[in-house]
């Protein structure tokens, strides 16, 4: 302990031990053999026999580590609020876009007239859009069924270079590298496109005066370390990278929020 949680121990708490009453979330500080300072709560409860202290049972909480997990639960009730009422707003929506669709169909059967079918074309293309934006709408609330297949990411890391470079600007050049050997994954291969895509346009952006965006895709193997979530067995990480500036402090604590974005 350090001195001033040994000094509240001596004074308030072993006095209550010794008389067999309960502590209950007494806070204290401890310092680990590395010198690392540790928040936590005591529980105990001390036990007596024949009029004497004999022991005490108890135990303590790492503070942070119950705050760590009190946020990860408001979090996911969050987000499962979100993609509730996400879901229910992407199908109305999309109950109204096909309303829409309908009309213009109908109209352009009917009507004749090279500036109207140019409207009606622009509605059309307007449509496309709003039903793209309710589909990532639905993937988020989870309401909509992936079209999840094997692939081989070093096989599809050239083919999605060329269509990366349609979107990024000359300056910018792209790097792949791979291990050479396959790295197969389960994946919706359109939404994995579409994460990269996002990635590779906020690279783009976060480069002004050009750079290099790097990707690299790799085979690992991971042994259920806490940094990676317990993860045990054989992987495969796919990273990106770039020149860019970068993303400023305040902003990097939110990167993985739903819908977040500063553009």
């Amino acid at each position: 302990m350090t001195e001033d949680s040994k000094r509240r121990y001596d004074k308030i708490v072993w006095p209550r031990l010794q008389l067999g009453d309960d502590i209950q979330e007494v806070e204290c500080r401890f310092v680990r053999k590395s010198g690392e300072v540790l928040d936590v709560l005591l529980n105990a409860h001390g036990e007596r026999a024949d009029g004497k202290p004999v022991r005490m049972l108890g135990g303590i909480v790492d503070i942070a580590a119950r705050e760590r997990a009190e946020e990860a639960l408001r979090r996911s009730q969050r987000l499962e609020a979100m993609g509730q009422l996400t879901g229910g707003v992407a199908h109305d929506f999309n109950n109204l876009l096909m309303v829409i669709t309908g009309a213009a169909d109908r109209l352009g059967r009917t009507i004749q007239d090279e500036k109207v079918a140019g409207s009606l074309e622009m509605i059309a293309t307007a449509v496309k859009r709003g039903k793209d934006l309710t589909s990532q709408l639905l993937s988020f609330a989870r309401r909509q069924t992936f079209e999840t297949a094997v692939l081989d990411l070093t096989e599809m890391l050239p083919k999605f270079e060329e269509m990366l470079k349609r979107s990024l600007r000359g300056d910018i050049e792209i790097r792949t590298r791979t291990d050479g050997g396959p790295c197969r994954v389960y994946v919706d291969q359109g939404e994995l496109e579409l994460a990269l895509l996002n990635l590779g346009v906020n690279a783009r952006d976060a480069m002004p005066d050009g750079g290099i965006l790097a990707l690299a895709i790799r085979r690992v193997e991971l042994f259920g370390g806490a940094d990676i979530d317990g993860l045990r067995g054989t992987f495969v990480a796919l990273e990106l990278a770039d020149t860019g500036v970068g993303i400023p402090a305040e902003t990097l604590a939110h990167v993985f929020d739903p819908f977040f974005t500063t553009k």
